[in-house]
Parts: C-alpha cells; sequence; structure tokens
C-alpha cells in the first residue's frame, strides 16, 4: 500500500513537469513566432514604403 501511494505521487510529479515543460516550450515558441511575425510586417512595410516612393 505505501510503495503504491509512493508510487501515486511520483506518477503526479512527472506529469505536473511534463505540463510545465510543455507550456514553456509553447511560450518561447509563440515568442519567437511573433517576434519572426513583427520582423515580417516590419519589411513588408518597408518594401510597400519604397514602392510608393518610387511612383
Amino acid at each position: 500500500m505505501n510503495i503504491f501511494v509512493v508510487l501515486l505521487i511520483l506518477a503526479g510529479l512527472i506529469v505536473g513537469f511534463i505540463v510545465i515543460i510543455e507550456h514553456v516550450v509553447r511560450t518561447a515558441v509563440d515568442t519567437s513566432k511573433m517576434a519572426t511575425d513583427v520582423k515580417e510586417i516590419k519589411r513588408m512595410l518597408k518594401s510597400f514604403k519604397e514602392s510608393q516612393f518610387e511612383e
């Protein structure tokens, strides 16, 4: 019975740890994707201004 309780607690901790890691990774991916999107938007705006300037 005692071993079962210890295994249950251990499993709970492992699952919690995995969830936290997954959340951190997802947040990091979202942040880097957002940064890439911002760069892309700036580049598009720059090329749009240049095309306006040429006309």
